[in-house]
């Protein structure tokens, strides 16, 4: 237990140390710039009743709060979401099927960042 303990404490650091800024997220727009960490409800998404605006709610609030599109380009989303859906292959959770990751993808960017 004090092994699994002193695991995860330096997991955090690490990860806390490596977050990127905004500096890096300009030259890298996969990065996850931190006001985009910033969750939002449900009920302040535009067209949060679509069949994609629910399939981003359902499957994006499984490891965490549901982030705000606007926290990346619509350039950018789809190096995000890929990424996301490896770390949920990572630790065994649901998976959309390619056409509503798809779905998943145009609503992150149809309510993106404009540039």
């Amino acid at each position: 237990m004090l092994q699994r303990l002193i695991l995860l404490t330096l997991l955090v650091s690490s990860a806390i140390s490596a977050a990127p800024n905004k500096q890096n997220y300009d030259e890298n727009p996969t990065a996850t710039e931190f006001d985009s960490r910033i969750a939002i409800l449900p009920s302040m998404l535009k067209d949060r009743d679509t069949v994609n605006g629910k399939a981003f709610i359902s499957y994006c609030t499984q490891c965490h709060d549901l982030p705000n599109p606007e926290g990346h380009t619509a350039r950018s989303w789809p190096a995000v979401v890929s990424r996301m859906r490896q770390h949920s292959l990572n630790i065994g959770g649901a998976i959309p099927s390619d056409n509503t990751l798809k779905g998943i993808v145009l609503f992150l960017q149809d309510h993106a960042k404009q540039r």
